[in-house]
């Protein structure tokens, strides 16, 4: 079924284009050439630019929500596959940050990050978490996710 779309598309685009080539000076419109390319690839390239802070649909950052100075916090991330392996990143507002590496996910996908919120106040304001998911095999990245959450 979707080869058939996928030729279908291909057909419409090839169809299309030949008006604008005849009395447009020889270039096709880009809608066309754009839209056949999302027929091309399934339209996954248009998922990759999702306007989230998550790329890729390989995982996700929970919401943070507020924390306070100088009590802890659990963050959690969700992985979407197995053998894949968490790191968060937290910048504060006085640009002080605080990185965990190769976190493991539980039986649920789910990475906890047990976080010691700083108990200085350059660290109030907006602080940011950087969620990177990667192949447990290899180390290269496959996904990452962003959350900004208020330290008051």
């Amino acid at each position: 079924m979707r080869t058939c779309l996928v030729v279908l598309a291909l057909l419409l685009a090839t169809l299309t284009q030949a008006p604008a080539l005849r009395a447009g000076g020889g270039r096709p419109d880009a809608a066309v050439v754009v839209g056949a390319a999302q027929a091309r690839d399934g339209g996954a390239e248009a998922r990759k630019k999702g306007k989230s802070g998550s790329s890729s649909g390989r995982g996700t950052l929970d919401p943070i929500g507020t924390a306070r100075r100088g009590k802890p916090i659990d963050i959690t991330g969700t992985v979407v596959f197995s053998g894949q392996i968490c790191e968060l990143k937290i910048v504060y507002a006085d640009d002080s940050s605080k990185l965990f590496k190769n976190v493991t996910p539980d039986h649920n996908k789910v990475c906890t990050f047990h976080v010691d919120v700083p108990d200085t106040s350059g660290a109030v304001g907006t602080a940011t978490a950087q969620f990177t998911i990667k192949k447990a095999t290899k180390g290269s990245k496959v996904g990452s996710d962003t959350q900004t959450f208020s330290v008051k």
